[in-house]
């Protein structure tokens, strides 16, 4: 494994120009890109430009990211998958349990919407949502604990 450079604070600033004028706080779906990403972005495109001939390139980008990944998480490359989303994510989760009539899911009325969606389409399988009510926007673990039992298959709490 190649080793990486180790960034100074000022590096990792000049890396994001959409900071040098303002607090940028919107991360959820607006994540800003390094000044890196870009170069990434153009050695991926002229890849995939090459058609099949790039395909071994973009493959090997692709590893060295899941190399990378792993290291930051301490697992095995292998381990790792790349989704487009969080929401994507947690859709595929959510899908992989073997859910089964009368298994509930439990989240807060404050779950992200494309989550709770996702656990809507369950009730087509006779799952029912458990909505754990928020108060002043949270929730209490106490309370959650209450809406488990010995069918919840799942507790979707986002932070």
């Amino acid at each position: 494994m190649a080793e990486t450079r180790r960034l100074s604070t000022l590096d990792i600033f000049n890396e994001f120009p959409g900071v040098c004028e303002s607090v940028y706080l919107n991360t959820a779906a607006e994540g800003l890109f390094m000044r890196s990403h870009g170069a990434a972005l153009q050695r991926y495109a002229e890849l995939k430009q090459m058609g099949a001939r790039g395909r071994d390139g973009c493959l090997a980008i692709e590893w060295r990211a899941r190399e990378l990944a792993a290291t930051l998480l301490g697992v095995d490359p292998q381990n790792i998958a790349f989704l487009a989303s969080t929401s994507r994510g947690l859709d595929v989760a959510i899908k992989s349990i073997g859910w089964r009539e009368g298994d509930n899911i439990v989240l807060p009325e404050s779950e992200f919407p494309t989550t709770a969606f996702a656990a809507v389409h369950l009730s087509r399988i006779g799952v029912e949502r458990r909505i754990v009510p928020s108060h002043d926007g949270r929730i209490r673990l106490d309370e959650l604990a209450r809406w488990v039992d010995r069918r919840t298959r799942l507790v979707a709490v986002s932070p």
